[in-house]
């Protein structure tokens, strides 16, 4: 997890490895849930503290090391050079007030040329964004950026004061892409969230309205 970012299953199998290696039985996944909240208990003091999140694009789940520092700027200073942190900064507000909230690759690199305050090429700047990518900051797909896992988790408290980004009407974190309630409220959920709801119930967890097919919610 050296890049703060590991797949759920990759976690998962470090931690079989270490208990097969101690002679213990085999983690589950549970054990994994365990043994993330022992560390978060340690790790808490240092402002620091570990996620399990769901990606909004593809279902996948990471482990992700989330800063919990108040200030976003806190966040990456004495991690990233002031230019870095400038073109991190134009990159998660060109996403957050795009359309769908993302933009096409061409438009992230061309973000530095018409900045002054960012003095990259443009391979420092790919190799930045590539770097940020594999961190969980961004998620790429078919040409397009995304807001990350990470910067989700890390962020969102920013992101629903700065952008007045929707939140996801039952865990209450930032909702980027999800369902809408099949009754027609303003009710909006993330996929995640609301197919473990709709495993117990067939009403909407806002408006209480009955889903005609609860498997079938309108994306």
């Amino acid at each position: 997890m050296s890049r703060g970012t590991m797949s759920k299953t990759c976690a998962h199998n470090v931690l079989v490895d270490l208990s097969v290696s101690q002679n213990m039985s085999v983690a589950s996944e549970e054990d994994l849930e365990l043994v993330i909240d022992v560390i978060n208990q340690k790790i808490r003091k240092f402002d620091q503290r570990i996620d399990i999140v769901t990606s909004m694009y593809d279902g996948n789940e990471f482990v992700v090391m989330v800063n919990t520092t108040p200030s976003a700027i806190m966040k990456l200073q004495g991690t990233y050079t002031p230019h870095e942190i400038e073109y991190f900064r134009l990159l998660v507000k060109e996403i957050s007030l795009a359309e769908d909230n993302t933009i096409r690759m061409i438009q992230v690199l061309n973000l530095m040329n018409q900045n002054q305050n960012t003095n990259f090429s443009m391979s420092k700047s790919e190799k930045i964004l590539n770097d940020w990518i594999e961190e969980g900051y961004f998620y790429s797909d078919k040409g397009c950026i995304y807001l990350g896992v990470r910067l989700v988790a890390e962020f969102g408290e920013f992101l629903r004061d700065k952008f007045q980004m929707n939140t996801c009407d039952l865990c209450k974190e930032v909702l980027l892409k999800g369902v809408d309630c099949e009754a027609g409220c303003d009710g909006h959920f993330h996929n995640s969230c609301i197919l473990k709801y709709v495993a117990k119930s067939s009403k909407c967890p806002k408006c209480k309205e009955t889903w005609r097919d609860a498997k079938k919610l309108k994306t």
